[in-house]
């Protein structure tokens, strides 16, 4: 029987000695969660300023966008009223400069073609009398 007894004895010793262990597991479990804890807490402190500044830069960024596709809308819209300015002084040049230019170009080779007519008929001289046109007849 004194053997049970150092045998009861050795569990005791070997179930208070597991007992410990548990307890200090436990305890070194608790702090490294804790530590964990803290961490994530420290890491949220730390990014939440990033994320503050992505935030903004992408509030920027859109503002930005915004404004860059205003202008090109502004652009857009000056191109084409200078387009269409252009075209319209294009034609009032038409209109008003070159068709007269035109008209008066025909009139001078009009009056050209006159003149040389006319140089043509002082040029032959007299023209002979009738009688003599009909003498080349046979």
């Amino acid at each position: 029987m004194e053997d049970h007894g150092v045998w009861l004895a050795v569990m005791a010793i070997a179930l208070a000695v597991m007992a410990i262990v548990q307890v200090v597991v436990l305890i070194v479990v608790a702090q490294a969660a804790r530590r964990g804890v803290e961490a994530m807490v420290q890491v949220q402190k730390d990014l939440r300023p990033l994320i503050e500044r992505a935030n903004r830069l992408t509030e920027d960024a859109s503002r930005i966008t915004s404004l860059t596709l205003r202008q090109v809308e502004r652009v857009d819209e000056l191109m084409e009223t200078l387009s269409e300015r252009i075209q319209t002084t294009a034609d009032v040049i038409q209109t008003r400069i070159v068709e007269p230019i035109q008209q008066g170009t025909a009139l001078l080779a009009g009056a050209k073609a006159m003149m040389s007519l006319v140089g043509r008929w002082f040029d032959r001289g007299p023209r002979p009398a009738r009688e003599d046109d009909e003498g080349l007849f046979i």
